[in-house]
């Protein structure tokens, strides 16, 4: 059973500090406590949704449509979960385990491990989180303190610091891409227990900004280590679609929400300045209405296709599903431009609104902290970061969609129409 549900436990265990050392102030204390009477109901239901849809291996299209609502929408999407960070990293390991059997998973990661230990947080109900900022060494001073990774007889001792979101001090176990001291890319994947003796976690005064844990010299064995020293296979698992299907299909239903969120701001921002009466506003929002009914036309086609693949799970149909995928990105892009089009100078002018957040009880004020979390705070950043990592930039994703579609039909109707005007398909190939 997680543990993480007596909070006094939670910090002491990870030896939680605040600003590289200084315990941790009282109205840190008090705001963290404050976040876990919030969700706390919501997130320990013994039979709530969350628990289904986090550990869920669908068998139909209701249980596949269940993996919609994730833990981002935890305390209607306030909560330390709105990064959808533990969302994807439930989603993604629940992806390999369903389908370990499958060659194109079971060829890159160790089936057993990931069976033993999906099993036990399942059966003790782990919350799991991950994170996509590279480890880094530590720094005493002016002394840099390496190597990063390095072999034991009984797994790999790690040592550095990583940047993890705030639902990091909520979770029981951390989804660690390992990468050794110098690389651009992972190469290894472990699980690892936050109540771990050598890790701590450095609280930051905004808790929003996430959370520094720290790996003193901590040893990883074997049986939590599912990927090592292996690049092409960490790419495979985070990009294979049989692998990654329930992630993508996740977050692909988050950044609906997300956009639509993004839509209604901006609709009540230019309506409080009076832009939606000018033509280019009305045109720019427009075209959020016209991406809107185009992602959800992605999603509903994606779940109409949705079938068992060879291991059982009930999956979306890949094709929309990507098309969805790469379309959700751009397309949230778009409209926060045009929100940062429509708020104009409003942030800057408010005297009761300040970049940290913190904002008066006016709802103008609050409209106001809306767009600059969706614009340019932490989580902005984190989003952004989240799509560059999973997905990789646009020219890799466009890539990735041509290699793995399939064109035979097309092919067919261009030669179907050169046959039918006479002249054979191949000799206008070559002549």
């Amino acid at each position: 059973m997680s543990t993480s549900h007596d909070l006094t436990f939670t910090i002491g265990s990870k030896a939680a500090l605040y600003n590289g050392g200084q315990h941790l102030p009282s109205q840190v204390q008090q705001a963290l406590q404050q976040e876990w009477n919030s969700i706390s109901l919501e997130l320990e239901a013994q039979e709530g949704e969350s628990w289904k849809q986090a550990y869920i291996l669908p068998k139909s299209l209701d249980q596949l449509r269940s993996k919609r609502s994730g833990w981002y929408q935890i305390a209607r999407g306030s909560s330390v979960f709105a990064s959808g960070l533990s969302d994807y990293a439930h989603s993604l390991w629940s992806g390999w385990y369903g389908n370990r059997e499958l060659d194109q998973i079971k060829e890159h990661l160790d089936a057993q491990r990931l069976a033993n230990l999906f099993e036990t947080a399942l059966r003790e109900r782990s919350r799991l989180t991950t994170s996509f900022h590279k480890i880094k060494p530590l720094a005493t001073g002016s002394e840099t303190i390496h190597p990063i990774l390095s072999l034991t007889e009984s797994g790999i001792r790690l040592q550095g610091k990583q940047t993890f979101g705030a639902d990091a001090l909520f979770a029981d176990e951390l989804l660690v891409f390992l990468n050794q001291e110098g690389e651009k890319v992972s190469s290894g994947i472990a699980v690892i227990p936050v109540s771990s003796e050598q890790l701590e976690v450095q609280v930051h005064a905004d808790l929003q900004a996430g959370f520094t844990v720290i790996y003193n010299s901590i040893d990883i064995p074997w049986e939590r280590i599912l990927v090592n020293d292996d690049a092409a296979s960490v790419k495979q698992l985070t990009q294979q679609p049989a692998a990654v299907s329930l992630a993508d299909y996740q977050w692909i239903a988050r950044q609906l929400d997300l956009l639509e969120l993004i839509a209604g701001t901006a609709f009540a921002l230019a309506e409080e300045n009076g832009l939606n009466k000018e033509l280019h506003i009305q045109t720019a929002l427009g075209e959020i209405v016209q991406h809107l009914e185009v992602l959800k036309a992605f999603i509903f086609t994606a779940e109409e296709g949705a079938s068992a693949n060879e291991a059982g799970l009930f999956l979306p149909s890949a094709t929309p599903l990507q098309a969805a995928r790469k379309a959700g990105g751009a397309y949230i892009h778009h409209a926060l431009d045009v929100l940062d089009r429509v708020s104009q100078t409003a942030i800057l002018d408010s005297p009761h609104l300040s970049f940290s957040g913190q904002r008066d009880d006016g709802d103008q004020a609050t409209l106001l902290h809306g767009v600059w979390t969706l614009i340019g705070g932490e989580q902005a950043y984190r989003r952004k970061q989240h799509e560059l990592y999973t997905f990789g930039d646009p020219i890799v994703q466009s890539a990735l969609f041509y290699q793995q579609y399939a064109f035979d039909f097309y092919k067919e109707l261009y030669t179907k129409f050169w046959n039918k005007a006479g002249t054979p398909a191949s000799q206008y190939i070559y002549e």
